[in-house]
């Protein structure tokens, strides 16, 4: 079972990253069609504010999974410990 949620997490974050870099993409390709005059400077703002938005919660998404993965191991190092006998 924990190998199964590991597993996830991993694809969970990679799909992540995967999306991050595409919005990085997006974001410059946005400012682009500003500084050439393809987009006006409202739906730029706006168009920037969402994919700012989805990128601070995609960062939030993988700190959430890194601390999960950091508590997994703790709690699989001190039951390591605990049965080893050392507490």
């Amino acid at each position: 079972y924990e190998m199964y949620i590991k597993i996830k997490e991993i694809k969970d974050k990679e799909k992540i990253d995967s999306r991050l870099s595409f919005l990085t993409r997006i974001i410059k390709n946005l400012y682009e069609d500003k500084i050439q005059d393809k987009i006006d400077v409202d739906t730029y703002n706006r168009l920037l504010n969402e994919y700012t938005e989805e990128k601070k919660e995609l960062l939030e998404k993988i700190k959430i999974l890194e601390e999960k993965e950091i508590n997994i191991k703790s709690t699989r190092n001190l039951l390591t410990l605990k049965n080893a006998g050392a507490l």
